[in-house]
């Protein structure tokens, strides 16, 4: 993919405030870790924040997007999103699969942080 096509991607998101859900998801994940993992140091979170933090999550998810929408597709739905009727609705387009990029994410963060605080 492009630059300008990743461009229009991460604004869309933020059109649409799913940039700052996907970010406050990774924010708590990795909270919900440090307590849970107590074994973990921080420097190590701080490794596993640069392999697997908020940039590697927000690239899955513009993957998604590039996958399925053109850069018109993409142009034509922020002129949908700032529309009157656009800032009425929420994007549930390809929520299926964002979730599950979610759900896998975060299994593989909490697996490095298990191997991390070596339970058994």
């Amino acid at each position: 993919m492009n630059n300008q096509k990743k461009y229009l991607i991460a604004q869309l998101l933020k059109i649409t405030n799913e940039w700052n859900v996907y970010k406050l998801s990774a924010d708590h994940a990795f909270f919900i870790l440090r307590a849970r993992y107590k074994n973990v140091s921080e420097q190590e979170f701080d490794k596993l924040s640069k392999e697997l933090g908020f940039e590697h999550y927000l690239d899955k998810i513009v993957d998604i997007y590039d996958k399925y929408l053109t850069s018109d597709d993409i142009k034509s739905l922020t002129a949908f999103y700032t529309s009157p009727l656009g800032k009425k609705i929420g994007n549930t387009m390809l929520l299926n699969e964002l979730s599950n990029v979610a759900k896998n994410w975060a299994e593989t963060l909490n697996e490095k942080c298990f191997n991390l605080n070596g339970d058994i």
